[in-house]
């Protein structure tokens, strides 16, 4: 049996994502086959952008001690827009990291998360989500040496798309397959062709406690004075609860625990922040990928990609 932490895991942080598309009203939520983050944002006009490019290094470890380290196996990006329409305010966040396989023994891991969230004066905010990630089942090193070896087919890809609204949330789970010679850099281009190709059939409803969603709930985490925050998010359909606390040892240094509805840890991480900057993005994520790998993100001023704007004006 898989435990919450491993599947927690492949749903919300591995290069991860899952993809919400958003129904304005009188439109069919069945009908949508555009890009629900980018639609949540139209007639909205963008005034400021916020982003950070990153270089990920490895670290593989045998009883929690390190023994292989490799620089820039890969990279990464985020940025934060935000922008404004009559009566309506608009935020847009994405993420998208991935491998480089001639630097990481041919293994080719990717995936995207975008969120929109859009605060109307006269009340009725909405949320989208969009995102994907490739399906990876390494649990031990022993697994993670088969993967290599049987890489030479298609990468497989876990989708999910829904929304959030007036208290109820809806989605979809899907997955696909692309070329093995699709990567990171083609992200934007992935995710808008996998929200075309899956927008058919009957989404899940559910009621929602909480229409927040991860990136949005970091963010808040990242800008907080308080020692200490929790913050319900909400991801698939399911309740989750994101908490942080400051390092009191360090300088912008935030801790960081992912809880199921249980109360179980489903991720940990650590992130590091410019002092003065207020755009939320940190210059530094430490994230424990299993129990023998520790990805690191650092901030890195040779971008290998331009980041697309969510926004269309």
């Amino acid at each position: 049996m898989r435990s919450p932490r491993t599947s927690t895991r492949r749903i919300l942080l591995k290069s991860l994502v899952a993809f919400f598309t958003l129904r304005r009203p009188g439109a069919a939520t069945d009908e949508r086959t555009e890009d629900g983050v980018r639609q949540a944002l139209i007639g909205l006009r963008r005034s400021t952008i916020q982003q950070r490019h990153y270089r990920v290094n490895v670290t593989v470890t045998a009883l929690g001690i390190p023994f292989f380290r490799r620089s820039e196996v890969g990279g990464g990006y985020a940025s934060i827009e935000t922008g404004s329409a009559a009566g309506a305010v608009g935020t847009a966040l994405q993420f998208a990291a991935g491998s480089w396989p001639e630097r990481s023994a041919g293994l080719n891991r990717f995936g995207m998360f975008r969120e929109a969230l859009v605060e109307r004066a006269l009340g009725d905010n909405e949320r989208a989500f969009a995102g994907f990630i490739t399906s990876s089942k390494e649990e031990n090193l022993g697994e993670a040496r088969s993967a290599l070896k049987s890489n030479t087919g298609g990468t497989a890809l876990a989708i999910a798309w829904g929304g959030a609204r007036a208290g109820s949330a809806w989605f979809r789970v899907k997955t696909r397959e692309v070329p093995l010679s699709c990567n990171w850099l083609e992200a934007d281009r992935v995710l808008s062709d996998l929200v075309r190709e899956g927008s058919t059939g009957a989404p899940h409803v559910v009621a929602a406690t909480t229409t927040s969603t991860f990136l949005t709930a970091m963010r808040r985490a990242a800008l907080s004075k308080s020692p200490s925050l929790q913050s319900p998010f909400l991801h698939n359909g399911k309740n989750y609860g994101l908490h942080t606390s400051w390092r009191s040892n360090s300088t912008g240094e935030l801790e960081g625990q992912i809880r199921n509805e249980r109360g179980v840890v489903t991720a940990d991480f650590r992130t590091a922040y410019e002092p003065g900057d207020q755009s939320g993005l940190p210059i530094r994520i430490d994230y424990h990928a299993r129990s023998f790998l520790r990805l690191t993100f650092e901030a890195n001023d040779r971008p290998s990609v331009s980041i697309p704007s969510l926004f269309s004006a």
